[in-house]
């Protein structure tokens, strides 16, 4: 026997099959004002008149008459509607491909999402160019069910979409490979938006906010559903937990992210918008759980690799409370930096590791003295450790004419420095506990030879020079920032 939720499910599907057709025209004036950046002027010789060219506006319709040849590409304001746009030869025309979504709601007050695929083809005519645009529904989805229909209009193949104007007939199918989590919606069609969305329960999520900080609506709306949160951190605008959520995140990455907000109360999230945290640091305040945390210390912790070997991510709270307590009953304040040099330099040292010492600064000034005893074996020590991480082995990238690698161990530091004299070698301390990273460019015909330095430091490349200092090449440079762009790392250049 079929249950409720069955029968609610037939019901929704045959509302979405059954919502009237939008009219021809509808979108017209729309499409004009969101896609005014795709009109061109499209650029051609003509042999009527000696020595000039002509060019024809796909906005104001009209042709005119310049001097000199344009390139193709370049940018150049219309003699008649004074609007820039890019120069294109005619030979060269490729009709305009995009996606519209309209959000409507049903009787029920659910959200109804249609998805519409646009063409809009410029073609050159006897008297001109004719400029046409299609639009044909392609998808209706029941946010509230997440049910979904297709229409015989379009197939997929291989990731892309293919739409078939030709082909726009058909009935309408339940879309049971939930492919409609892939269509874009940049462009929302806005009249009535704030109506639909107060009247499907949505008014105060913070939508047309999370619009402006670039997150598509449909996706917002669904992280929405799963974590409420959300809304207060888009309307006080916090940039940097906002910033993690719209960047490439796997679906692990992205579930302990909303993970994270669901488990916070109203005052830890309320410290998450005033202090700015990232989720990373969000994570940490949240393992802390004490009163008034030392947000400074959560976000040298951050900042600091706090789940390396020495320390797991379990351990947070009790350092924390550690370093809390010794700050109550010490003059000399501790941070996170200290007692993590601490351990860090009893380990290279070979010494055993008091993880909780009553007198903290007696044992850190003990094993800085050891340390410093055989400083140099403990820094080559530290890194080598360091070079056998995965993360490390992942960063390595090569092309056909260069090769970036991490350094290995501390000669290659020191080397590096002697050879294409600079400073590098001042970087061993940093480099072996982590608070940088130091990577070398070589040429791949001679990967022995210093050629150019690098230094990544939280996903961004402060600096990166060639010998005595100087800037690299432009070869070199767009190898650095293929690098960059391949690990989402920020790039100096």
């Amino acid at each position: 026997m079929r249950d409720a939720a069955y029968w609610k499910k037939q019901v929704a599907l045959e509302e979405l099959t059954n919502i009237e057709e939008i009219k021809d025209g509808f979108f017209d004036s729309f499409i004009e004002r969101e896609f005014i950046t795709q009109h061109r002027i499209i650029f051609f010789h003509t042999s009527n008149v000696k020595g000039k060219w002509m060019y024809y506006c796909t906005h104001c319709n009209s042709f005119h008459v310049v001097d000199s040849n344009w390139k193709d590409g370049t940018v150049h304001t219309c003699d008649g509607c004074h609007r820039r746009f890019t120069v294109q030869r005619y030979s060269k025309i490729e009709p305009l491909k995009d996606y519209i979504v309209k959000f409507e709601s049903n009787r029920r007050h659910e959200l109804i999402v249609r998805y519409f695929y646009i063409m809009r083809d410029i073609k050159k005519t006897e008297y001109g160019y004719d400029e046409n645009h299609c639009v044909v529904e392609i998808g209706r989805m029941n946010k509230t069910y997440e049910i979904a229909i297709k229409k015989y209009s379009y197939k997929t193949l291989q990731g892309y979409i293919c739409h078939c104007f030709w082909n726009n007939y058909g009935d309408w199918i339940e879309d049971c490979t939930e492919f409609w989590r892939s269509y874009p919606t940049d462009h929302v069609y806005m009249p009535k938006l704030s109506k639909v969305m107060k009247r499907t329960g949505y008014e105060y999520s913070g939508f047309s906010q999370a619009i402006k900080l670039g997150f598509g609506l449909l996706d917002y709306l669904i992280i929405y559903a799963r974590c409420s949160s959300i809304e207060r951190l888009v309307k006080s605008n916090a940039r940097n937990y906002l910033g993690a959520l719209l960047g490439p995140l796997n679906y692990y990455t992205y579930d302990r992210y909303l993970s994270t907000l669901n488990k916070a109360t109203a005052k830890q999230i309320s410290q998450i918008i005033r202090h700015d945290l990232d989720p990373l640091e969000a994570e940490i305040l949240l393992s802390a759980d004490v009163c008034n945390p030392d947000i400074n210390l959560i976000k040298m912790m951050s900042g600091a690799n706090y789940t390396g070997s020495y320390e797991s991510a379990k351990k947070i709270k009790r350092v924390l409370k550690y370093i809390c307590t010794c700050n109550k009953h010490s003059k000399k304040k501790i941070n996170y930096r200290d007692y993590r040099d601490y351990v860090q330099m009893a380990q290279a040292i070979g010494s055993s590791v008091e993880k909780y010492p009553k007198a903290f600064w007696k044992v850190h000034d003990e094993a800085e003295k050891n340390f410093r005893i055989d400083r140099n074996a403990g820094y080559d020590k530290l890194i080598k450790e360091r070079n056998t991480e995965e993360e490390v082995k992942r960063l390595k990238y090569s092309s056909k004419k260069f090769l970036i690698r991490a350094v290995e161990d501390l000669d290659e530091l020191f080397n590096e420095s002697k050879e294409l004299h600079h400073c590098v070698r001042r970087y061993a301390k940093d480099v072996a506990f982590g608070d940088t990273n130091i990577f070398f460019v070589r040429k791949a015909e001679d990967i022995e030879n210093p050629f150019v330095t690098l230094e990544l430091k939280n996903n961004k490349v402060i600096q990166c020079r060639a010998k005595y200092n100087a800037r690299p090449s432009d070869e070199v440079i767009g190898f650095v920032n293929n690098w960059c762009s391949m690990n989402n790392f920020i790039t100096c250049f």
